[in-house]
Protein backbone atom coordinates (compact mmCIF):
# COMPACT_ATOMS: atom_id res chain seq x y z
CA UNK A 1 0.00 0.00 0.00
CA UNK A 2 1.39 3.56 -1.00
CA UNK A 3 1.34 6.61 1.28
CA UNK A 4 1.62 10.37 0.27
CA UNK A 5 5.23 11.88 0.98
CA UNK A 6 5.65 13.55 4.39
CA UNK A 7 7.10 16.58 3.16
CA UNK A 8 4.38 17.13 0.64
CA UNK A 9 3.78 21.27 -0.05
CA UNK A 10 0.96 23.60 0.52
CA UNK A 11 -0.02 23.03 -3.66
CA UNK A 12 0.09 18.91 -3.20
CA UNK A 13 -3.52 18.06 -1.81
CA UNK A 14 -3.86 15.13 -2.07
CA UNK A 15 -1.20 11.72 -2.69
CA UNK A 16 -2.81 12.08 -6.87
CA UNK A 17 -2.26 15.33 -8.49
CA UNK A 18 -2.35 16.76 -11.90
CA UNK A 19 0.25 19.55 -12.69
CA UNK A 20 -0.77 21.78 -15.69
CA UNK A 21 1.82 22.91 -17.18
CA UNK A 22 2.81 26.10 -19.32
CA UNK A 23 3.91 24.19 -21.93
CA UNK A 24 1.09 24.35 -23.94
CA UNK A 25 2.03 21.08 -25.51
CA UNK A 26 1.45 18.61 -22.57
CA UNK A 27 0.61 18.10 -19.42
CA UNK A 28 2.95 16.27 -16.52
CA UNK A 29 1.46 13.75 -14.08
CA UNK A 30 3.25 13.42 -10.37
CA UNK A 31 2.43 11.06 -7.82
CA UNK A 32 4.16 10.65 -4.15
CA UNK A 33 4.30 7.15 -2.36
CA UNK A 34 5.91 7.44 0.79
CA UNK A 35 7.93 4.71 2.51
CA UNK A 36 8.03 2.10 -0.06
CA UNK A 37 9.26 -0.90 1.34
CA UNK A 38 12.00 -2.89 0.06
CA UNK A 39 14.42 -5.51 1.64
CA UNK A 40 15.12 -6.17 4.90
CA UNK A 41 12.10 -3.49 6.35
CA UNK A 42 14.28 -0.58 4.83
CA UNK A 43 12.06 2.15 3.30
CA UNK A 44 12.26 4.92 0.47
CA UNK A 45 10.03 7.80 -0.35
CA UNK A 46 9.78 7.90 -4.28
CA UNK A 47 8.52 10.62 -6.55
CA UNK A 48 6.81 9.22 -9.64
CA UNK A 49 6.40 10.76 -13.31
CA UNK A 50 3.54 9.83 -14.77
CA UNK A 51 4.42 7.94 -18.65
CA UNK A 52 2.31 10.81 -20.91
CA UNK A 53 0.69 7.57 -22.87
CA UNK A 54 -0.51 5.92 -19.62
CA UNK A 55 1.37 4.05 -17.09
CA UNK A 56 0.36 1.00 -18.48
CA UNK A 57 1.27 2.24 -22.44
CA UNK A 58 4.64 2.56 -20.97
CA UNK A 59 7.92 1.49 -23.41
CA UNK A 60 10.06 1.03 -20.33
CA UNK A 61 10.63 2.92 -16.74
CA UNK A 62 13.28 5.05 -15.29
CA UNK A 63 14.95 4.89 -11.90
CA UNK A 64 16.46 8.18 -11.06
CA UNK A 65 18.47 8.95 -8.25
CA UNK A 66 19.35 12.47 -7.93
CA UNK A 67 22.72 14.62 -6.87
CA UNK A 68 23.58 16.63 -3.61
CA UNK A 69 21.66 19.84 -2.76
CA UNK A 70 18.61 18.33 -4.91
CA UNK A 71 15.07 18.15 -2.71
CA UNK A 72 11.65 18.82 -2.87
CA UNK A 73 10.50 22.24 -3.88
CA UNK A 74 9.06 23.04 -0.09
CA UNK A 75 12.28 22.36 1.44
CA UNK A 76 14.82 24.02 -1.08
CA UNK A 77 12.94 27.72 -0.80
CA UNK A 78 13.69 27.65 2.63
CA UNK A 79 17.24 26.39 2.60
CA UNK A 80 20.45 27.60 1.89
CA UNK A 81 20.34 26.53 -1.78
CA UNK A 82 17.08 27.79 -2.63
CA UNK A 83 18.90 29.82 -6.08
CA UNK A 84 18.84 25.71 -7.30
CA UNK A 85 14.89 25.20 -6.61
CA UNK A 86 15.15 24.80 -10.34
CA UNK A 87 16.36 21.51 -9.71
CA UNK A 88 14.45 20.34 -7.66
CA UNK A 89 12.75 17.13 -7.39
CA UNK A 90 9.62 17.77 -8.86
CA UNK A 91 11.09 19.85 -11.85
CA UNK A 92 13.82 17.55 -12.35
CA UNK A 93 10.89 14.43 -12.77
CA UNK A 94 9.17 16.62 -15.00
CA UNK A 95 12.65 16.82 -16.98
CA UNK A 96 13.03 13.28 -17.14
CA UNK A 97 9.31 13.02 -18.30
CA UNK A 98 10.10 15.03 -21.12
CA UNK A 99 13.12 13.29 -21.74
CA UNK A 100 11.48 10.12 -21.67
CA UNK A 101 8.03 10.70 -22.98
CA UNK A 102 7.31 6.95 -23.00
CA UNK A 103 8.39 6.11 -20.01
CA UNK A 104 6.91 6.29 -16.34
CA UNK A 105 9.70 7.82 -14.46
CA UNK A 106 10.51 6.97 -10.53
CA UNK A 107 12.92 9.30 -8.56
CA UNK A 108 13.98 7.25 -5.12
CA UNK A 109 14.45 9.79 -2.49
CA UNK A 110 17.80 9.30 0.04
CA UNK A 111 17.38 8.17 3.23
CA UNK A 112 18.94 11.42 4.47
CA UNK A 113 20.57 14.78 3.94
CA UNK A 114 23.17 16.27 5.65
CA UNK A 115 23.98 19.98 5.99
CA UNK A 116 21.55 20.79 4.03
CA UNK A 117 23.25 19.23 0.80
CA UNK A 118 24.62 16.16 1.39
CA UNK A 119 22.29 13.33 -0.28
CA UNK A 120 22.91 9.69 1.85
CA UNK A 121 21.90 6.43 0.02
CA UNK A 122 22.33 4.98 3.14
CA UNK A 123 19.48 1.96 2.40
CA UNK A 124 21.67 1.39 -1.45
CA UNK A 125 25.29 1.90 -0.22
CA UNK A 126 27.72 1.84 3.14
CA UNK A 127 29.25 5.27 3.07
CA UNK A 128 30.71 8.02 5.68
CA UNK A 129 28.58 10.62 7.67
CA UNK A 130 28.43 13.19 4.18
CA UNK A 131 27.28 9.77 2.32
CA UNK A 132 31.38 9.16 0.39
CA UNK A 133 30.83 5.39 -0.37
CA UNK A 134 32.65 2.36 1.08
CA UNK A 135 31.80 0.04 -1.51
CA UNK A 136 31.55 -3.48 -1.02
CA UNK A 137 30.12 -6.73 -3.45
CA UNK A 138 27.96 -7.84 -0.57
CA UNK A 139 25.91 -5.06 0.49
CA UNK A 140 22.12 -5.17 -1.00
CA UNK A 141 21.57 -2.27 -3.34
CA UNK A 142 20.47 -4.60 -5.78
CA UNK A 143 18.04 -6.46 -3.53
CA UNK A 144 16.69 -3.46 -2.14
CA UNK A 145 15.93 -1.78 -5.68
CA UNK A 146 14.51 -5.42 -6.68
CA UNK A 147 11.96 -5.33 -3.97
CA UNK A 148 11.05 -1.32 -4.61
CA UNK A 149 10.63 -1.80 -8.06
CA UNK A 150 8.71 -5.58 -7.53
CA UNK A 151 6.15 -3.93 -5.64
CA UNK A 152 5.97 -0.92 -8.23
CA UNK A 153 5.37 -3.31 -11.25
CA UNK A 154 3.03 -5.68 -9.08
CA UNK A 155 0.75 -2.35 -7.88
CA UNK A 156 0.69 -0.02 -10.95
CA UNK A 157 1.23 -2.73 -13.35
CA UNK A 158 4.19 -0.98 -15.10
CA UNK A 159 6.05 -2.82 -17.63
CA UNK A 160 9.31 -4.75 -16.88
CA UNK A 161 12.17 -3.05 -18.83
CA UNK A 162 13.81 -0.69 -17.12
CA UNK A 163 16.54 2.17 -17.16
CA UNK A 164 18.25 3.72 -14.29
CA UNK A 165 20.01 7.16 -14.54
CA UNK A 166 22.32 8.30 -11.36
CA UNK A 167 23.18 12.11 -11.34
CA UNK A 168 26.34 13.55 -9.69
CA UNK A 169 25.79 11.89 -5.96
CA UNK A 170 23.34 9.83 -7.08
CA UNK A 171 26.07 7.72 -9.36
CA UNK A 172 27.00 6.20 -5.88
CA UNK A 173 24.24 3.65 -6.43
CA UNK A 174 25.26 2.79 -9.91
CA UNK A 175 28.72 1.80 -8.82
CA UNK A 176 27.46 -0.08 -6.27
CA UNK A 177 24.95 -1.95 -8.55
CA UNK A 178 28.05 -2.90 -10.74
CA UNK A 179 29.62 -4.17 -7.52
CA UNK A 180 27.07 -6.67 -6.59
CA UNK A 181 26.55 -7.54 -10.58
CA UNK A 182 30.28 -8.88 -10.30
CA UNK A 183 29.60 -10.33 -7.37
CA UNK A 184 27.00 -12.50 -8.85
CA UNK A 185 29.37 -12.96 -11.83
CA UNK A 186 32.15 -14.84 -9.41
CA UNK A 187 29.63 -16.88 -8.01
CA UNK A 188 28.03 -17.73 -11.56
CA UNK A 189 31.67 -18.63 -12.73
CA UNK A 190 33.90 -21.07 -9.87
CA UNK A 191 34.20 -24.07 -10.11
CA UNK A 192 32.79 -26.92 -7.74
CA UNK A 193 33.84 -26.51 -4.54
CA UNK A 194 34.08 -28.93 -1.18
CA UNK A 195 31.09 -30.85 0.02
CA UNK A 196 31.42 -28.97 3.45
CA UNK A 197 30.99 -25.33 1.78
CA UNK A 198 28.00 -26.95 -0.60
CA UNK A 199 26.06 -28.24 2.63
CA UNK A 200 25.96 -24.56 3.86
CA UNK A 201 25.35 -22.80 0.98
CA UNK A 202 22.30 -25.72 0.15
CA UNK A 203 18.86 -24.34 0.24
CA UNK A 204 16.82 -26.48 3.44
CA UNK A 205 13.48 -26.31 1.43
CA UNK A 206 15.58 -28.22 -1.83
CA UNK A 207 17.61 -31.09 -2.67
CA UNK A 208 19.49 -29.04 -5.30
CA UNK A 209 22.49 -26.95 -3.97
CA UNK A 210 22.33 -23.16 -4.60
CA UNK A 211 25.91 -23.06 -5.36
CA UNK A 212 29.09 -24.41 -5.65
CA UNK A 213 32.83 -23.53 -4.47
CA UNK A 214 33.05 -19.77 -4.68
CA UNK A 215 34.39 -17.01 -1.72
CA UNK A 216 33.34 -16.50 1.41
CA UNK A 217 32.01 -13.14 0.80
CA UNK A 218 30.01 -14.09 -2.23
CA UNK A 219 28.87 -17.05 -0.54
CA UNK A 220 27.32 -14.56 2.55
CA UNK A 221 25.67 -12.34 -0.14
CA UNK A 222 24.02 -15.57 -1.82
CA UNK A 223 22.57 -17.00 1.52
CA UNK A 224 21.29 -13.22 1.96
CA UNK A 225 19.67 -12.36 -1.25
CA UNK A 226 16.87 -13.20 -3.45
CA UNK A 227 19.86 -14.17 -6.33
CA UNK A 228 17.07 -15.36 -8.65
CA UNK A 229 14.95 -12.25 -8.62
CA UNK A 230 17.68 -10.16 -8.86
CA UNK A 231 18.94 -12.10 -11.64
CA UNK A 232 15.88 -11.44 -13.67
CA UNK A 233 16.07 -7.65 -12.71
CA UNK A 234 19.74 -7.23 -13.88
CA UNK A 235 18.36 -9.25 -17.27
CA UNK A 236 15.92 -6.39 -17.62
CA UNK A 237 18.27 -2.52 -16.51
CA UNK A 238 18.30 -2.26 -20.71
CA UNK A 239 20.59 1.54 -20.02
CA UNK A 240 22.12 2.70 -17.54
CA UNK A 241 22.74 6.49 -17.17
CA UNK A 242 25.54 7.79 -15.35
CA UNK A 243 25.49 11.77 -15.56
CA UNK A 244 28.91 13.89 -13.88
CA UNK A 245 29.58 11.19 -10.99
CA UNK A 246 30.89 12.95 -8.09
CA UNK A 247 30.34 13.03 -4.17
CA UNK A 248 32.88 13.99 -1.15
CA UNK A 249 35.22 11.43 -1.09
CA UNK A 250 38.76 11.52 -1.52
CA UNK A 251 38.68 8.60 -4.82
CA UNK A 252 36.31 6.15 -6.04
CA UNK A 253 34.59 8.16 -7.44
CA UNK A 254 33.94 5.63 -10.86
CA UNK A 255 34.57 1.88 -10.86
CA UNK A 256 38.17 1.41 -12.37
CA UNK A 257 38.43 -2.37 -10.71
CA UNK A 258 39.01 -4.44 -14.00
CA UNK A 259 36.72 -7.72 -12.77
CA UNK A 260 33.98 -4.85 -12.06
CA UNK A 261 34.22 -3.49 -15.17
CA UNK A 262 34.40 -6.36 -17.19
CA UNK A 263 30.80 -7.84 -15.35
CA UNK A 264 29.30 -4.79 -16.08
CA UNK A 265 29.29 -5.52 -20.12
CA UNK A 266 26.21 -7.74 -19.33
CA UNK A 267 24.13 -4.32 -19.36
CA UNK A 268 23.28 -4.00 -22.68
CA UNK A 269 23.36 0.33 -23.36
CA UNK A 270 26.19 2.53 -21.00
CA UNK A 271 25.91 6.01 -21.21
CA UNK A 272 28.15 8.32 -19.53
CA UNK A 273 27.76 11.79 -19.56
CA UNK A 274 29.99 14.50 -18.20
CA UNK A 275 30.93 18.54 -17.59
CA UNK A 276 33.89 20.55 -16.65
CA UNK A 277 32.41 20.79 -13.19
CA UNK A 278 33.59 17.31 -12.44
CA UNK A 279 36.16 16.80 -15.51
CA UNK A 280 37.98 20.02 -15.30
CA UNK A 281 37.89 19.80 -11.33
CA UNK A 282 42.01 20.89 -10.02
CA UNK A 283 41.26 20.46 -7.13
CA UNK A 284 39.92 16.92 -7.75
CA UNK A 285 42.14 15.44 -10.47
CA UNK A 286 40.96 11.77 -9.79
CA UNK A 287 37.81 12.52 -11.17
CA UNK A 288 38.91 12.96 -14.83
CA UNK A 289 41.80 10.05 -14.36
CA UNK A 290 39.11 7.65 -12.96
CA UNK A 291 36.13 8.32 -15.44
CA UNK A 292 38.99 8.20 -18.48
CA UNK A 293 39.66 4.47 -16.97
CA UNK A 294 36.03 3.68 -16.42
CA UNK A 295 35.14 4.41 -19.73
CA UNK A 296 38.43 2.80 -21.77
CA UNK A 297 38.50 -0.35 -19.89
CA UNK A 298 34.65 -0.93 -20.61
CA UNK A 299 35.41 -0.68 -24.65
CA UNK A 300 38.08 -3.13 -23.89
CA UNK A 301 35.96 -5.60 -22.51
CA UNK A 302 33.94 -5.16 -25.63
CA UNK A 303 30.95 -2.73 -23.57
CA UNK A 304 28.55 -1.11 -25.66
CA UNK A 305 29.60 2.46 -23.80
CA UNK A 306 28.63 5.87 -25.40
CA UNK A 307 30.99 8.87 -23.48
CA UNK A 308 30.07 12.44 -24.48
CA UNK A 309 31.55 15.64 -22.75
CA UNK A 310 28.23 18.80 -22.49
CA UNK A 311 29.43 22.54 -22.36
CA UNK A 312 33.16 21.30 -22.72
CA UNK A 313 33.96 25.27 -23.87
CA UNK A 314 32.47 26.36 -20.82
CA UNK A 315 34.08 27.45 -17.20
CA UNK A 316 33.44 25.32 -14.49
CA UNK A 317 30.69 25.82 -12.57
CA UNK A 318 27.22 24.51 -11.21
CA UNK A 319 25.23 25.83 -13.10
CA UNK A 320 26.21 23.69 -16.25
CA UNK A 321 26.59 20.95 -13.79
CA UNK A 322 22.36 21.26 -13.38
CA UNK A 323 22.01 21.95 -16.78
CA UNK A 324 23.03 18.72 -17.98
CA UNK A 325 20.07 17.04 -16.28
CA UNK A 326 18.55 18.92 -18.97
CA UNK A 327 21.12 18.37 -21.72
CA UNK A 328 21.79 14.58 -21.75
Amino acid sequence: MFHSWRHSSSNYKTVYFLLACWRPFMSLERRQWHRIEGAGGKTNDILHGLCQSGIKHSDTNVLYFPGDVQETEEYMKKGPNHEWIQWSYETTVDRLCERFPRSNTFLVRPRRMVKETFNCFDHFVNGNLLGAPDHANSFGALHHITEIVGRLESDLGLSRDWMIVGFSHGCVVLNQISYEIAALEEIDSKPSGNEDFKKSCKDPDDDVNILDGVSTLAADWLKSHDVTSIRDFISRIKVLYWLDGGHSGQGNTWITDDATIRALTVIPDIRVHVTPYQMKDKTRPWLEREERQFVDKLKGYGGNVTEQMHFKDEEKSLSIHFNLLQEF
